[in-house]
């Protein structure tokens, strides 16, 4: 059984049997010629034999999933093309119970995903945004006394996010603010705890 870690855009780290790390990428699609190619940007070969790959990974609507060949297997660091079935693709592997007609969309980009014997995704297509967050850190003096409001916002976004909510459909908002009292030494006070 197969230990799964998400790492980035469409790629995840997997344990084999012999707990060296495995990474396995979908690094082309050709709707037009319908395949797929997966990259092993491992150090060892990887036998993905009785793997699934799901061609409508996203839509759950459609199922549109076929087992890999047993004895599949990708050298270290090389491609291995995948066709679906539905035209003939040299050199490819094809698909168990291959399809007779057109399966990958040429208007829109399927979201494909590979899984493990167990379902755990090892590939994936859809890109994954990477989450960044920002501490901005602000001192805003009055004029005429000592008081001081210190703000200290961090905010996680979403890179590539561009669906107009500024929460950024999966965002963490906090904020902390600390006031001084007015006095000379609650200012001081607080000044030096803001230090630590």
């Amino acid at each position: 059984m197969a230990a799964v870690a998400a790492v980035g855009v469409g790629a995840t780290q997997v344990m084999g049997a012999d707990g060296e790390e495995i990474s396995i990428i979908i690094s082309e699609i050709n709707a037009e010629d319908e395949y797929i190619v997966l990259k092993n940007d491992g150090d060892s070969n990887v036998d993905i034999g009785g793997y699934t790959l799901a061609f409508e990974y996203s839509n759950k609507q459609y199922n549109q999933r076929r087992k890999l060949p047993e004895g599949t297997t990708i050298p270290a660091d090389e491609t291995l093309t995948v066709a679906t079935g539905a035209k003939e693709v040299s050199g490819a592997v094809v698909v168990e119970r291959p399809y007779e007609g057109e399966v990958l969309n040429n208007e829109r980009e399927d979201v494909i995903a590979l899984l493990d014997t167990d379902g755990n995704v090892v590939a994936t297509s859809e890109e994954t945004p990477e989450e960044t967050t920002t501490t901005e850190e602000t001192t805003t003096e009055e004029s005429g006394n000592d008081d001081s409001e210190d703000t200290t916002s961090d905010e996680t976004t979403t890179d590539g996010s561009d669906d107009g909510d500024s929460n950024g459909g999966s965002s963490d908002d906090s904020s902390e603010e600390t006031e001084s009292t007015g006095s000379e030494e609650s200012s001081s006070e607080s000044d030096s705890e803001d230090d630590c």
